[in-house]
């Protein structure tokens, strides 16, 4: 288990890599994660939700915005696995 405070450096380090990732980008959190270079089997179930949704805030403030509106008929399914569309530079 991870730590508050590591949670938080690995969110700001997820939004970092968000910021590189052309606009129209689909991605899952769980695919960041791993894009980033780490493994999703080192998070339990209740950090990688708390992930997707610090991840969207954190995106957010960045002028980046997560379009999940193809996931929402799927709300069955965890957030870290429903797909986004990275939509950069809103204003």
């Amino acid at each position: 288990m991870y730590t508050e405070k590591e949670l938080k450096k690995i969110t700001e380090k997820l939004v970092r890599e968000l910021k590189t990732l052309p606009d129209g980008t689909e991605m899952t959190t769980c695919r960041l994660i791993e894009l980033a270079g780490m493994d999703t089997d080192s998070f339990d179930v209740g950090e990688l939700m708390d992930l997707s949704q610090s991840i969207s805030i954190g995106a957010r403030k960045q002028g980046i915005y997560l379009d999940w509106s193809r996931s929402i008929k799927m709300l069955e399914k965890l957030p870290f696995v429903l797909e986004f569309t990275v939509v950069s530079q809103v204003a």
